[in-house]
């Protein structure tokens, strides 16, 4: 395709002809970056904003907006960079990029509103949807809300959240997230939103994250304080009780 597309460029005639098509994804991005690599730079923006304001779906919108993102970094057009990267991070959130997005907006006001949504979005949003449930973990990270972040995980005691986040819980304290994770798999299979398959899954990659980031004696100690707790220790169809009990004889 990019081949034909390169051709018609070509041929000089077709050039005022060529445009974004609808429903077209990569002829689309294969024209802008042609036009790109010609350095017609002024066509490249106005295709990208076609394509976004014809986007019936906006999860399409991200390349356009990557794409626009970087004209405006080379162009150092601040204020048009400021809203390509909020569209951005509603789509695709990231930590770092929403900390260069406060920067440039530095309104406390238009930044707590924005933040206030995107973190309800993060929080509210399908469970598959991993940079999701990491961001609003970084976030509140970020913001200092430390202990938040624990007694919400403890709270939510959802498995997906712990094991996209893991690493960066370990090395904020050890000690809380080796309780939150064993009592979110002690906890799991209770869901009723999500295939149980699934949640095995993610339960045994858990699983073995723990035995190579904590010693057996350490394990052994916190299941003992879960064990106290009869709830957690009822059900015994629940495969963290299963592998543990059995390993430790309990």
């Amino acid at each position: 395709l990019k081949v034909i597309v390169q051709g018609l460029m070509e041929a000089e005639i077709f050039l005022p002809k060529l445009a974004p098509t609808g429903w077209e994804l990569e002829y689309n991005l294969d024209l802008i970056e042609i036009l790109s690599n010609r350095g017609d730079l002024a066509t490249v923006q106005k295709f990208c904003n076609i394509c976004i304001r014809n986007n019936v779906n906006p999860v399409y919108n991200l390349p356009y907006l990557q794409i626009l993102e970087n004209l405006y970094r080379n162009d150092n057009n601040t204020p048009a960079l400021k809203v390509v990267l909020q569209d951005i991070l509603w789509l695709e959130p990231g930590i770092e990029l929403y900390k260069e997005w406060t920067e440039l907006v530095k309104d406390p006001e238009e930044i707590k509103q924005f933040r206030n949504k995107l973190f309800a979005k993060a929080r509210s949003i399908d469970y598959q949807n991993m940079r999701f449930r990491l961001f609003w973990i970084e976030l509140l990270l970020f913001e200092g809300k430390i202990d938040k972040v624990f007694t919400d995980l403890k709270t939510r005691c959802l498995v997906w959240d712990l094991m996209v986040s893991l690493s960066v819980l370990y090395k904020n304290d050890a000690n809380k997230t080796l309780f939150l994770i064993l009592n979110a798999l002690s906890a799991s299979m209770v869901s009723s939103n999500v295939e149980e398959e699934e949640e095995v899954i993610v339960v045994n990659k858990l699983i073995e994250k723990v035995e190579k980031l904590y010693s057996e004696q350490m394990i052994q100690s916190y299941l003992e304080t879960l064990k106290k707790d009869h709830r957690y220790f009822s059900t015994f169809h629940k495969p963290i009780l299963k592998y543990f009990t059995k390993k430790y004889n309990m």
